[in-house]
Formats: C-alpha cells, sequence, structure tokens
C-alpha cells in the first residue's frame, strides 16, 4: 500500500495541478515532485550551484532531501567540474539578517554541518563569497 506524498497546504497552484493530473491517470503515487529554491548559474564560467532554503530552521522533507541528493549524483557522475554542490540553509528566522544560519552540504554520502558556525549575515555573506559562484 503507497502511502500519501503530498501536502496540499504546503503546495503551490502548480504543485497542486500536477498533483491533480496524476491522480487522474492513477499515477499520482509513483513520482516525487518538490521545488528547488535557488539554481545559481554563471553564465561567464558555466558554474553551477543548488541551494535549499527552510525558514525557522525547518528541515526539507524527506522526499525534497532525497530528490537534493539524486541532482547530487547526476551532476558527479557526469563528472561535471562546474558543479559546487549542493547546499541546505536553515535560517533562524527567514534570512541571515535575522538570525543564526545552519548550513549543510552534501557530499556524496550524507548532509554534512558547516564546521563554523555562522552567526552574523558578514560571516554568511563570506561564506557565500567562497563558493566562488
Amino acid at each position: 500500500m503507497s502511502r500519501e506524498r503530498f501536502d496540499s497546504s504546503r503546495q503551490n497552484d502548480w504543485s497542486k495541478w500536477v498533483y491533480a493530473r496524476g491522480k487522474e491517470t492513477g499515477s499520482h503515487c509513483t513520482y516525487y515532485m518538490s521545488d528547488i529554491d535557488s539554481l545559481f548559474y554563471d553564465p561567464n564560467n558555466g558554474e553551477v550551484l543548488i541551494i535549499e532554503t527552510k525558514e525557522y530552521q525547518a528541515s526539507p522533507s524527506e522526499y525534497q532531501r532525497l530528490l537534493l541528493e539524486m541532482e547530487y549524483r547526476v551532476h558527479t557522475a557526469s563528472l561535471d567540474r562546474l558543479f559546487r554542490g549542493c547546499h541546505l540553509i536553515q535560517f533562524q528566522c527567514t534570512s541571515p539578517d535575522n538570525g543564526f544560519t545552519n548550513i549543510k552540504s552534501f557530499n556524496g554520502e550524507r548532509w554534512v554541518c558547516l564546521k563554523e558556525e555562522i552567526t552574523s549575515s558578514v560571516q554568511f555573506k563570506q561564506w557565500f563569497a567562497n563558493l566562488k559562484l
């Protein structure tokens, strides 16, 4: 028996529309769907970076985490040297300007917390600049 993978209270109209089409065809339990908050692309050098953000220290759903990990594996399996990774940023409130920021990066096997604690927007800007994108 498959379990429900869709929380309509947390989805936008597009997600609801796609889910309804799947339900009509009977395929709504055979695929995962998630949005990615930020996909950065530098047209000068071709570098790509994926960032998922969560407010109030929330965590991604199991399915969103799995999809981010799959995206990481797709880029690394293709030996994409311009891929700068998948990162999860958990804000204490809603942005780096209003509270502690927790940053995790996927290393191919697990999500690893950043060793140094980021407690100010200046530290966050420095971390972001070091991504060299």
